[in-house]
């Protein structure tokens, strides 16, 4: 691959990064919530009740950075500690129906949006995206950081 297409690569890669996470701040901020709460919800919901050393490690997160997430969770009623019945010593956390609601009206909001993208560049370019893009998830996960 020549230099030009490795730097033009790496500019592409930054700014897909740079306008999802500003269309994603889009999509979250009629919601109240702030992203390190949307992928704590995400983990806990994909998880199902996980304790908080599980979510720590889902969310590579050390142990008092999580503890201010989980209060600011508790806080806002979307999710809550609950003792483990199975080993009264684990606290789990579990989604309230509140964070339930509100995770479900964000990600709802991103498909919306994602409709909109993917339906501007047809069903054939769609396809032919998602499958290079699969790929790339693929090659990025196999091979290490230098």
């Amino acid at each position: 691959m020549a230099a030009q297409d490795k730097e033009q690569f790496d500019s592409l890669l930054r700014e897909l990064f740079l306008i999802t996470k500003r269309r994603f701040r889009d999509v979250l901020s009629g919601s109240g919530m702030t992203p390190p709460q949307f992928h704590a919800l995400v983990a806990i919901d994909r998880h199902g009740e996980p304790t908080m050393g599980e979510l720590g490690d889902v969310l590579f997160l050390a142990s008092s950075t999580l503890t201010d997430l989980v209060d600011r969770l508790e806080k806002d009623a979307l999710a809550e500690r609950v003792r483990d019945p199975e080993d009264r010593r684990a606290i789990r956390i579990k989604l309230t129906g509140r964070g339930r609601a509100d995770l479900a009206a964000v990600q709802e909001a991103r498909r919306r949006y994602l409709t909109q993208v993917l339906g501007e560049l047809g069903p054939e370019r769609a396809k032919l995206l998602i499958a290079a893009l699969q790929e790339l998830v693929s090659v990025m996960t196999r091979v290490p950081t230098p």
